[in-house]
């Protein structure tokens, strides 16, 4: 009886890289210093909502009041945005902390802030009823 030559197993590729680890990292650019340009975006967006139900007549309703839930969500967002650019400058002498803190909490803090008292006062005016 003929017998064939048996084939050795194929071989399954290494899950170890070709380079080593150290080589991946001097390759990689740095990053980018935080300069809370997002936290400033955020803020100014979020406080800018609160004045969509004033905007005129023309306007659709739907365009003055459905930005209105996302007033709180993106204040939120703006002051911890804020809140980690600022711990992630620790330690820079030359960075420009003013963004972050002024823009980002400061703002986001109002955007929190409006509505919450707007349903405060609106809950102790509702009550008097």
């Amino acid at each position: 009886m003929l017998r064939w030559p048996r084939r050795p197993p194929p071989r399954l590729p290494s899950m170890m890289p070709t380079r080593q680890p150290r080589d991946l990292l001097e390759d990689e650019a740095p990053l980018p210093k935080p300069t809370g340009n997002t936290a400033l975006v955020l803020g100014v967006v979020a406080v800018m909502m609160i004045g969509c139900p004033w905007l005129p007549d023309p306007v659709p309703v739907w365009m003055r009041s459905f930005p209105l839930y996302l007033v709180l969500p993106t204040g939120i967002c703006a002051a911890l945005a804020g809140a980690l650019t600022l711990r992630s400058m620790r330690g820079q002498a030359d960075a420009d902390r003013r963004r972050a803190r002024a823009a980002g909490i400061l703002l986001g803090t109002i955007a929190i802030i409006v509505p919450l008292a707007v349903i405060a006062w609106a809950c102790w005016q509702l009550r008097d009823i």
